[in-house]
């Protein structure tokens, strides 16, 4: 409960932040356009990775070893040195995206989503997804617009809330929605 290092050195809000999957990396996105890693050991170690637009709203995350930045129409897999080492592309802008191992899904503002397995990407348009969440397993669990969650996979329907998805987050079978 105690301060062990401030975490200085984006020049504008942060807007996510991870650990990796060992807990000695830590991986964060600023709308100052940058991700960035810190070591945690020693502590506040920073090195950045990643460079955008200013003012670009970057999310970042990891998947497995590697970090995701996130800002616009593309995520970017990086490893942890800042080499690109895949581009994720998508029509319009990403509103939501989620990561765990080797797994990568994205949603964009029309509803699209684009998973990557393991650099297998497949893409699904015009699916009305607004939400977005990938267990430990590697399943992509999917939120609508219409207030329905689901698997990516389209076979297992989970539920349905009466509303419109706006979050989804996942862990242990389990699966938490944010909705209007």
């Amino acid at each position: 409960g105690r301060l062990l290092a401030p975490l200085a050195g984006h020049r504008d809000a942060v807007t996510s932040i991870g650990f990796d999957p060992s807990g000695r990396t830590i991986v964060t996105g600023s709308a100052d356009g940058s991700a960035r890693l810190w070591d945690a050991l020693p502590e506040g170690t920073l090195i950045p990775i990643d460079t955008r637009a200013a003012h670009a709203q970057v999310q970042a995350l990891w998947a497995g070893p590697d970090a995701v930045s996130v800002a616009g129409r593309q995520a970017r897999v990086l490893d942890t040195s800042g080499r690109v080492l895949q581009r994720l592309t998508t029509p319009t802008p990403i509103v939501a995206a989620d990561a765990a191992g080797g797994t990568i899904a994205l949603v964009d503002r029309s509803g699209d989503v684009v998973v990557d397995r393991n650099g297998s990407v497949t893409r699904t348009p015009h699916s009305r997804v607004t939400a977005v969440a990938v267990e430990t397993d590697g399943r992509v669990l999917l939120g609508g617009s219409d207030g329905s969650v689901k698997f990516a996979d389209g076979n297992h329907f989970l539920a349905a809330v009466g509303a419109p998805i706006l979050g989804l987050s996942a862990g242990r079978g389990r699966f938490l929605v944010r909705f209007v």
